[in-house]
């Protein structure tokens, strides 16, 4: 059943991804945007496990044959059409937005983690748009690229309306980028932003919102919704959303006050 998530419990401080005992105790929270209620009330959450993506035949149809994704998870896996393999990665993730197919390869797996974006033309050629790794390296030096690994994985995502109501694409991406310095010191950064991909836009189709660790946190995400103003997150134990222009956070979870002081004990001497 779903239910506006502010019937939820309003706490300070995340919880989620933590629990207050050894043993990991996961309870997710769906979320999703329901248009006919009122919009400060429309934001709705279950914790009723959500079937996986019913994909139309039709979607994986194109010119040159059929696409076909394979994720085989740390063993790697690819990208093939017609029965011809184009791309190697871990394909699992395709959608359709304004007229066009797209495939996503995601891996996160212990310390490892990859995000790449691809357009798959009718044609059967496939254009990757956006490689999160690459994206991370382009800002370093030339001497120092080859020392820094990227892990940015994806979170979730979701088409949503853009800042002027055109259709976007939001990608919740997380991950740490590690910096291996000339004696062997690693150094790393925790990395989480917001991608929004406009393919109207035809001269600067992405855009990055980083999201500060320090003002917003969220683990073990199952779902997201995004208007370019607010930011809602569905994950382990709780509901965040996040006020964009500001930062401004809020989480909302039906743990009770007894679990929630366990759980922050455990976090504040992990933390600590």
């Amino acid at each position: 059943m779903w239910k506006d998530h502010k019937t939820l419990r309003h706490i300070k401080e995340s919880i989620s991804g933590w629990s207050e005992g050894e043993n990991p105790n996961y309870q997710p929270y769906y979320i999703r945007m329901n248009p006919e209620v009122e919009p400060e009330n429309s934001i709705e959450y279950t914790t009723e496990k959500q079937p996986e993506a019913d994909y139309p035949p039709e979607i994986f149809m194109t010119s040159a044959g059929k696409i076909d994704l394979h994720d085989e998870g740390e063993f790697g896996g690819y990208l093939a059409i017609g029965g011809k393999q184009v791309l190697d990665g871990n394909y699992s993730k395709i959608f359709e937005y304004c007229g066009e197919k797209y495939v996503i390869d995601d891996l996160k797996h212990m310390a490892c983690a990859t995000f790449r974006f691809a357009r798959v033309n009718d044609n059967g050629t496939v254009d990757i748009l956006y490689d999160a790794e690459q994206e991370e390296k382009i800002k370093y030096g030339e001497e120092e690229r080859n020392r820094v690994s990227p892990e940015i994985g994806l979170e979730s995502f979701c088409i949503g309306e853009g800042i002027e109501g055109e259709q976007v694409v939001y990608f919740l991406c997380k991950g740490t980028v590690y910096n291996f310095t000339k004696e062997d010191l690693e150094r790393y950064n925790k990395k989480q932003y917001l991608l929004i991909y406009n393919v109207n836009n035809k001269e600067h189709p992405f855009i990055r919102i980083d999201l500060p660790t320090d003002k917003v946190e969220f683990s073990m995400v199952t779902s997201i919704w995004c208007d370019s103003m607010m930011l809602a997150i569905g994950c382990d134990k709780e509901v965040v959303m996040v006020y964009l222009p500001t930062m401004e956070t809020e989480y909302w979870t039906g743990v009770d006050e007894s679990e929630e002081r366990a759980i922050l004990k455990v976090k504040n001497r992990y933390k600590g």
